[in-house]
């Protein structure tokens, strides 16, 4: 029989010391781990260290990238000080358009020619920047023949750059300086309130994209502000948002996915994959990511940390400092709140048996029975998160029911104008306005969501609750104020 040596914790106050922290480590990790016993090998504890430390790593800093110009080519750096950076400090307002300008000063990228609004003309010509990230030199990519030099930093100069473009693009805009032009205003909704934030892409996502896809796919082409590789597996730079990470010796907290536009079609790495309708790929391939890649983080600067390095270097290793807080999905809500949701839907099963018992044809009832059982369906499924199959599908077919309670009101007398001349009945009126009542309900709901950031339970359990209820029971009212109207179908 084997004999198995223990270290007796008890009578070694530097043995039980390093247990403790051993055990802190493991708390911190959330690891399902309990460490019951009185006696522990030393070398389990060292491979446990071990095994811990490598999950801390996320990977390196392959690339780093800062973009003075919104809309031009990237300058690729060795180093940057985040403090003393100039990514997107420059954009070229569009000056003709009208713009609006929220409190937080963040302006939207349809407002700037860049390559959201003009990716394809922007790629015809190729840009290099000073170190500063003050003189530019434009270059005709084709012929890589210079075209302009400027210093941004002189009036005459960011004329210059306007009227070049102005002409290019066949609009007046205007070379406009700021904090930071980015494409979110992320950093001033989640973060602390500043609008300037890194965008990190995962290489082995990019990777994972190109092998599916078939076609050869740049990181680049998402226009990141560091690519991380070597750890992170292909998507999980999700599972890191509203954790904490740190790039050399600077820490960020991960604020949130990166929603992909227009501007992804353009790949200068690739001039023959300009047609790749990259958000649409993304939604038909990965369903349960939607058309997100990548993330936004922010530097985290402290009274602690204030005065300490912000430079962040190629190489770097990147280090998960803190767990995100657990996904919250559908699935996360408890029974009576998934309930709920799922009771919502019951007026809808209501008007399918009203329609039915009329027998005015297969459609209406059809509809409403089929919007019943994909509500209570999405309700439980795992698979009913935000953007997926299932979410779609339900929304579809409630659509086809709103657009079915109007065919059966433009069967009523006057038609659908027929609620202005007195024509309709008090029970027909009323239910033309409770099924109106369901649309605000429903975008309250996505405001909620993805403005408000509440509580799932809020938006999933109460306002889907609200919207079904007040929706089914508007066809409800409908189908009821129908009995004697002769419909098609």
């Amino acid at each position: 029989m084997a004999v198995l040596c223990c270290l007796k914790f008890n009578n070694n106050f530097y043995a039980k010391k390093y247990l403790e922290e051993t055990q802190t480590k493991l708390k911190s990790w959330h690891l399902a781990w309990h460490i019951k016993s009185s006696c522990i090998m030393p070398s389990a504890i060292s491979n446990l260290e071990s095994s811990m430390n490598l999950q801390h790593k996320l990977g390196s800093v392959q690339i780093l990238s800062q973009y003075p110009v919104k809309g031009l080519d990237a300058q690729n750096l060795q180093s940057i000080d985040l403090q003393s950076a100039v990514d997107r400090q420059y954009a070229l307002l569009y000056t003709s358009r009208p713009s609006s300008v929220p409190s937080a000063g963040w302006r939207h990228k349809s407002n700037f020619l860049c390559a959201y609004t003009a990716g394809k003309l922007l790629k015809k010509f190729q840009t290099f920047f000073s170190q500063n990230g003050t003189k530019i030199v434009i270059h005709e990519r084709a012929t890589n023949q210079q075209i302009l030099s400027a210093d941004l930093s002189k009036e005459k100069d960011r004329a210059s750059v306007e009227l070049f473009f102005e002409k290019v693009c066949g609009e007046p805009v205007s070379l406009v300086r700021g904090p930071h032009f980015g494409n979110t205003n992320v950093g001033a909704t989640k973060g602390n309130g500043n609008l300037n934030v890194i965008h990190i892409i995962n290489a082995a996502t990019v990777r994972e994209i190109s092998n599916r896809l078939k076609v050869p796919v740049c990181c680049t082409r998402f226009r990141p502000n560091v690519v991380v590789d070597d750890g992170l597996p292909a998507w999980h730079e999700f599972q890191l948002v509203g954790g904490m990470i740190q790039i050399g010796s600077c820490t960020f907290k991960i604020l949130g996915r990166t929603i992909r536009c227009d501007a992804t079609r353009v790949d200068a790495c690739h001039p023959g994959n300009d047609e790749l309708d990259m958000p649409a790929l993304l939604r038909e391939n990965w369903p349960e990511h939607g058309e997100y890649l990548g993330v936004y983080a922010q530097l985290v600067v402290t009274k602690e940390s204030s005065g300490e390095e912000t430079i962040v270097r190629v190489g770097d290793v990147v280090t998960l400092v803190s767990s995100p807080p657990p996904a919250v999905d559908l699935w996360a809500l408890s029974m009576p709140w998934r309930v709920l949701h799922s009771l919502g839907a019951l007026t809808y099963l209501m008007a399918a048996v009203e329609l039915l018992s009329q027998m005015k044809g297969g459609l209406g009832w059809m509809l409403n029975f089929l919007a019943f059982l994909l509500s209570v369906n999405w309700s439980i499924s795992r698979d009913g998160g935000p953007g997926g199959f299932l979410q779609r599908t339900d929304h579809a077919v409630a659509y086809s029911v709103i657009a079915y309670n109007y065919h059966l009101a433009s069967m009523w007398p006057g038609g659908i104008l027929g609620v202005l001349s007195d024509q309709w009945t008090t029970l027909q009126v009323q239910a033309f306005v409770v099924c109106h009542l369901a649309l605000p309900v429903f975008f309250l709901e996505d405001v909620l969501r993805k403005q408000c950031h509440v509580e799932p339970w809020v938006h999933y359990g109460v306002a889907h609750f609200l919207w079904r209820l007040i929706g089914g029971y508007g066809g409800l009212l409908v189908a009821r104020a129908s009995r004697n109207t002769t419909v098609l179908f």
